[in-house]
């Protein structure tokens, strides 16, 4: 049997021959190998720790872009100073400069609780809420939008239910587009929270 001590690898005869008797040279290999165990069980806890952010996906490069990039991003992330939502008509699109861009408003605005909010920031900021490599061949039509204004930033979020996908506007500038598949039913919830009293958001399923 041998062991490697400070660099060096010794045989259990060896330390024996070097005055440790066979009780004190098991001790020694027992405690070299829980050594060993505990260093390479925390080098696997480090890489571990080092990779959670990107199964994670929260605020990776490409949500970040999609969300209009770093002066944009943490107003959605970490809260603005005004969040509203408005019910528009994704059928009727009368230009860039009437209603939100361009649809028309139906209701609204309406203050986004706080809940509201964290459940928008936590599915909008997932890496997994969206499928990035999916094209659909569906007509946007937006059904509802919702404004985060803080400090002369502004960004919206328009939201296609027909089609699950989003559009985000920073400004007036039109900054991404993606398919929000995966965490349909968390944003019907949150509409269904700041319309109750519409039939056609309140029959989503």
């Amino acid at each position: 049997m041998s062991l490697c001590l400070g660099g060096w690898n010794w045989n259990t005869r060896d330390l024996h021959l070097h005055g440790f008797d066979r009780s004190q040279t098991a001790c020694v290999s027992a405690g070299a190998k829980v050594s060993a165990m505990k260093q390479h069980a925390f080098v696997i806890s480090l890489v571990l720790l080092a990779f959670v952010p990107a199964c994670n996906g929260r605020g990776s490069a490409r949500v970040r872009d999609l969300l209009g990039g770093d002066a944009a991003y943490p107003l959605i992330a970490d809260g603005a100073q005004t969040v509203t939502a408005y019910r528009i008509d994704g059928m009727d699109r009368k230009g860039k400069t009437n209603g939100v861009h361009g649809y028309p408003m139906l209701a609204g605005p309406v203050d986004v609780d706080k809940t509201s909010q964290r459940e928008l920031a936590d599915v909008l900021t997932s890496d997994g809420t969206y499928l990035w490599d999916i094209a659909k061949a569906c007509e946007f039509s937006p059904g509802v939008a919702i404004r985060y204004e803080d400090g002369g930033e502004s960004v919206d979020v328009l939201l296609c239910f027909s089609c699950d996908e989003l559009e985000v506007y920073a400004g007036a500038e039109k900054v991404g587009h993606e398919d929000f598949d995966p965490r349909r039913a968390d944003l019907v919830k949150v509409a269904k929270r700041l319309f109750p009293n519409d039939k056609q958001i309140q029959g989503l399923k």
